[in-house]
């Protein structure tokens, strides 16, 4: 296809993380919101209020602990993990 052949290969790439990710991380981002929400309701509260930015930062803080969380989590449990996290 000619959509496909005009995405870098590292883009490419990141899309194979997600996708062998996504099930994981939709597992666990409600669990990753909830702690973030409670951690910064103490720490600094208007980090959640509204504005693009902030929702920006918040979703990308989020995304990227929950890759991380799952990266983790696959490299202890190894086959496993199907069984914890579901990917």
């Amino acid at each position: 296809f000619y959509f496909q052949e005009q995405i870098p290969k590292s883009a490419n790439k990141l899309f194979g993380v997600l996708a062998d990710y996504s099930f994981g991380v939709f597992f666990l981002h409600y669990y990753i919101l909830l702690a973030l929400k409670r951690g910064f309701e103490h720490i600094k509260p208007e980090i959640l209020e509204g504005g693009y930015i902030n929702w920006l930062l918040q979703f990308t803080l989020v995304v990227g602990l929950n890759l991380v969380l799952v990266y983790i989590i696959k490299k202890i449990t190894e086959s496993n993990s199907r069984y914890l996290i579901g990917c």
